[in-house]
């Protein structure tokens, strides 16, 4: 018997809801990348002209240097609220349903 209608809508539902959670993940990871190798550029240059990595103020300037990156990648990672308001991710992380079982066994009270 083929899949009726409703059935394939909402695997096209879930299966677009999953690119584009692979994709914002692929995207945020990028863009969290871009902020690590920045810091490492711009404490290595600085680094050289104050004779090494350890000496005093090799590193002055890192913040200024990457701090407009890194807060657009911040405000980017607040996608991850709506992502929880408009239904795409669970409001509580996965782990708890398990957790807080786990806990009511150990307490005593009855799940059934």
């Amino acid at each position: 018997m083929p899949p009726s209608p409703n059935t394939l809508d909402e695997i096209n539902v879930a299966y677009l809801k999953r690119q584009y959670l692979i994709s914002y993940n692929a995207i945020s990871a990028a863009l969290w990348f871009g902020v690590l190798g920045r810091v490492a550029m711009f404490a290595y240059h600085g680094s050289l002209y104050k004779g090494g990595w350890l000496s005093a103020g090799a590193n002055e300037g890192v913040y200024e240097a990457s701090e407009r990156y890194t807060r657009l990648t911040q405000t980017v990672a607040l996608l991850e609220v709506a992502h929880s308001l408009f239904g795409i991710l669970p409001l509580h992380p996965p782990g708890i349903e398990k957790w807080n079982a786990m806990g009511d066994e150990q307490s005593g009270k009855n799940l059934g």
